[in-house]
């Protein structure tokens, strides 16, 4: 797949957008049925708090398609959206996060293979 996550801040709240590559675009499921860290919009690039944790939960069950291993890798992914994703928004593929999954992984994870 060919999936891009596009991060964005407006006046309204913090968005992540989801391209699938085929022009469609649909917002990113917070994932709540895996855990409820909180209600609202998602954070980056600040503290790890319950909003990054749901952040690094939704993408990894997004880009993996396995909520076992978004559960299991989410609270260390958290910490490299704080440290490494600009403030003002950012562009991440979903090969990037199945790579970072892969090599931060003891698991191998059937879907990544």
């Amino acid at each position: 797949m060919n999936k891009k996550y596009h991060a964005m801040r407006s006046p309204m709240g913090n968005w992540v957008i989801v391209d699938d590559g085929d022009g469609h675009l649909t917002p990113l499921s917070p994932r709540w049925d895996l855990f409820d860290y909180c209600a609202g919009d998602f954070a980056w690039s600040e503290h790890h708090g319950g909003r990054t944790l749901q952040l690094a939960l939704a993408l990894l069950a997004d880009a993996t398609g396995n909520g076992q291993c978004a559960l299991s890798l989410h609270e260390h992914f958290a910490a490299v959206l704080c440290a490494d994703c600009p403030r003002d928004g950012w562009v991440m593929a979903e090969h990037e996060i199945r790579l970072w999954v892969s090599a931060h992984s003891s698991t191998a994870y059937a879907v990544l293979e």
